[in-house]
């Protein structure tokens, strides 16, 4: 795991624990579906709901949690890089059964990151942002991983 990333582990959880990740996770959901309506269309439950409709969906509230335990599970294995690798590396393969497209992965940590900001205005920083960024980073590549079913990708 990069020296970069490990020294943030630290931000990384005092974050996680200042944000109401329900709400932020939901909005990051939300904001995915809006920038971009194809992701919307590839999650079968989802396909011709309304906006409204989506807010009150106990199954994106499920899924928005989730993404958050993932999220949550990351960084408490950002010490155990093997863990990290085989919890993210797992993902990946479990979804190759919903045929996820991989730039769908890819817009995820981009999308968190707008999601959070706003939750964070007191304490948003460059070294925030580059840690945030660092862990979706190795998130996405193992999960892709994963989708390849391999344990390394060529770049």
């Amino acid at each position: 795991m990069s020296n970069i990333l490990a020294s943030h582990k630290h931000q990384l959880i005092t974050i996680t624990n200042t944000l109401k990740m329900s709400f932020v996770m939901i909005s990051l959901v939300l904001g995915l579906f809006d920038s971009h309506p194809e992701v919307q269309d590839a999650f079968l439950p989802f396909q011709q709901l309304s906006k409204k409709d989506m807010e009150q969906s106990a199954i994106l509230r499920s899924h928005a949690l989730r993404v958050m335990g993932t999220v949550d599970k990351c960084i408490s294995r950002l010490d155990t890089p093997d863990k990290f690798k085989e919890l993210m590396t797992n993902l990946g393969q479990r979804h190759l059964n919903y045929n996820v497209n991989e730039e769908f992965i890819e817009m995820v940590g981009q999308q968190f990151l707008y999601a959070i900001q706003p939750h964070l205005e007191d304490i948003w920083s460059e070294e925030v942002q580059v840690a945030w960024s660092q862990l979706f980073k190795y998130m996405t590549y193992y999960m892709r991983q994963g989708l390849h079913g391999s344990t390394t990708i060529q770049y």
